[in-house]
């Protein structure tokens, strides 16, 4: 949400995982404004990004909700620049 990088807390519904703390640490380390906060499911059709982090895409770009475009439509500027940060934590 404005160039703010918020994530829902963790919570039995929400796995910690390896990937999302990562990712997590990836976008502080690159000076993003990171928070873990409560997010109103509606509040999701605003955001200007969202994503997804598993272990087996670890970064995937969500560009539609409910049949509706999230942001441009596309992939924004801060997913690739954590995609270009994952790449490059990899080596």
């Amino acid at each position: 949400f404005d160039g703010r990088l918020r994530t829902p807390r963790l919570r039995p519904a929400i796995l910690p995982g390896i990937t999302r703390a990562l990712v997590l640490s990836l976008a502080r380390d690159a000076g993003l404004d990171v928070a873990e906060t409560d997010i109103e499911a509606g509040a999701l059709t605003t955001a200007d990004e969202l994503w997804i982090t598993s272990s087996t895409r670890e970064i995937f770009a969500v560009t539609q909700l409910d049949g509706q475009p999230v942001g441009t439509g596309a992939p924004g500027p801060i997913y690739h620049r954590l995609r270009a940060a994952l790449e490059a934590y990899h080596g």
